[in-house]
């Protein structure tokens, strides 16, 4: 259960307009896979590698309330309820696409994740309007973002700090000059061999402005690289690097 959150919306709609009680439960952090290597004729397996975070499964329950075409709450109004689950199960069936999922918690940080609706339940008052609705959310990248972090126009040294308590996994690094940037405690870095270089981790692109240049950049981890919890030691080895990522929470 997450507790003490403020307010969800999902794809610009906010929840509580629609229902009077949003909660999301079922929110737990998603499995590790990989860091396993097994060999024939051996009991067991060995620990090798890295470990990655799974997709991630969360519900949100919904209790909706009536209220009259003024916006006001009744206790009689049942054709309104009717009318919120409507528009909310058009909202959440609306696309299979991923759609921004956000809830806002008590000291105003925002927290966003992609997710795609999986399954609606509903269930109905004993005048058959439906009363309750659990939505199964399902996000292939686990990490909820939290507000972005800058670091522009780095040279030589400096800290990187995440202040969520999950890595920082969706950095986008901008070369304007050829260079390198290193990730001082795992030793990850990115060299460019060229000028005004875009490297967005999360989505696997590297471009100069529209124009895939994935020959131009050098890393020496399969991650790439990330920002872990708490303040990360940066070099700018060479050139001149702009990095920018949202604090990651789970």
């Amino acid at each position: 259960m997450v507790w003490g959150t403020t307010g969800y919306s999902y794809d610009g709609t906010d929840l509580k307009t629609l229902a009077y009680h949003v909660s999301v439960f079922a929110d737990q952090r998603p499995g590790m896979s990989g860091g396993v290597i097994s060999y024939a004729n051996e009991h067991g397996v060995r620990l090798s590698g890295r470990r990655y975070l799974g997709p991630r499964q969360f519900t949100v329950g919904l209790v909706l309330f009536p209220q009259n075409t003024s916006g006001v709450q009744t206790v009689t109004s049942l054709e309104h309820i009717q009318a919120n689950a409507e528009t909310l199960k058009k909202l959440f069936w609306s696309s299979s696409a991923t759609k921004d999922f956000v809830k806002t918690m008590p000291d105003g940080d925002v927290r966003t994740i992609e997710a795609r609706v999986e399954n609606v339940q509903t269930q109905r008052n004993q005048t058959g309007v439906v009363a309750r609705m659990a939505v199964t959310m399902f996000a292939p990248y686990p990490i909820w973002a939290g507000a972005a972090q800058s670091y522009l126009n780095q040279t030589g040294s400096f800290s990187a700090v995440n202040n969520g308590d999950l890595p920082a996994a969706d950095l986008t690094i901008h070369f304007d000059t050829a260079g390198r940037i290193t990730h001082n405690p795992s030793g990850a870095y990115l060299e460019s061999d060229t000028a005004n270089l875009t490297v967005n981790i999360k989505d696997h692109t590297i471009k100069v402005a529209s124009t895939d240049r994935h020959d131009a950049l050098t890393y020496n981890k399969e991650w790439w690289m990330e920002v872990e919890p708490g303040s990360n030691s940066m070099t700018v080895n060479s050139g001149t690097v702009d990095l920018t990522f949202n604090h990651g929470w789970d």
